[in-house]
């Protein structure tokens, strides 16, 4: 919820020309469906970066039947991840006990407590329930899609300042492939980034993270189509909306040509 409010806040100065490029994960879909006019350019992440730790017990999907997994609450990603990754799994959300348990902290000690059976997690506390004996029973990442850390800009940015835009996205996709091709030096960001001085730490949540990061900054145009469906369905929206209306990975696919040629 509190990247949500960010996501807004920052989309807000976007449309009140404050900012030119703000960055967000499907908040510039929902504000497009009540008629805003944005341009996705850019989508550095395309795979939920999520963790389903379980009691140990709990071997398998199937084991899951009758047990209870925590989420944040109704409707929140994590609960429609989950469901999502049931079904993937051979299970209907009707065999788990879906329990709302708010902030990831409240979900961890309700695991560590064993006030359920498993939760959704994200780094660090996956790695916590790993040191703590749990059993991960999948990186959400391997079964679903689902887009974050995404540029946005405004259709009217795009069409007086392609220059700019161009420069933006191209720095944005140097950024990426220096992230995913400089592992000691992205390391040493990650571990400042975080204030910690554990490397081994800092060394799992680089493995998580690049696991789940696109190779150029575009998504397939499947996984558009059905991210604009999902928010729609999200927001009980009645108005159509094009997934070329909300994205255009022009300038990213421009930048990673020019990009492959200097190297």
């Amino acid at each position: 919820k509190a990247n949500e409010r960010i996501s807004n806040s920052g989309l807000q100065a976007l449309l009140a020309g404050d900012l030119q490029f703000v960055g967000a994960g499907t908040t510039p879909i929902n504000a497009s469906l009540r008629g805003a006019k944005l341009k996705i350019v850019f989508v550095a992440v395309d795979k939920p970066e999520f963790d389903l730790y379980v009691n140990p017990k709990i071997r398998t999907f199937s084991d899951l039947k009758g047990k209870s997994v925590a989420v944040v609450g109704p409707g929140d990603l994590t609960d429609r991840l989950l469901r999502e990754l049931l079904q993937k799994n051979g299970l209907s959300p009707n065999d788990v006990i879906i329990r709302s348990m708010g902030s990831a902290d409240l979900r961890y000690q309700a695991v560590a407590k064993n006030l359920v059976d498993g939760s959704i997690l994200a780094p660090p506390l996956n790695f916590r329930a790993e040191a703590d004996g749990f059993r991960k029973l999948a990186f959400l990442g391997d079964f679903l899609q689902a887009i974050s850390a995404s540029i946005t800009i405004t259709e009217d940015l795009k069409e007086t300042r392609p220059d700019l835009v161009s420069s933006f996205v191209r720095a944005s996709l140097r950024g990426l492939y220096f992230y995913k091709q400089n592992r000691d030096a992205t390391l040493q960001f990650i571990m400042k980034f975080l204030g910690i001085q554990d490397k081994a730490l800092a060394e799992k949540s680089y493995a998580f993270h690049l696991a789940a990061l696109t190779s150029d900054g575009i998504i397939s145009g499947e996984l558009m189509g059905r991210t604009v469906e999902d928010a729609k369905a999200a927001m009980k929206a009645t108005r159509e909306l094009a997934p070329s209306e909300i994205f255009d990975f022009s300038f990213t696919s421009r930048a990673a040509k020019e990009l492959a040629k200097s190297r």
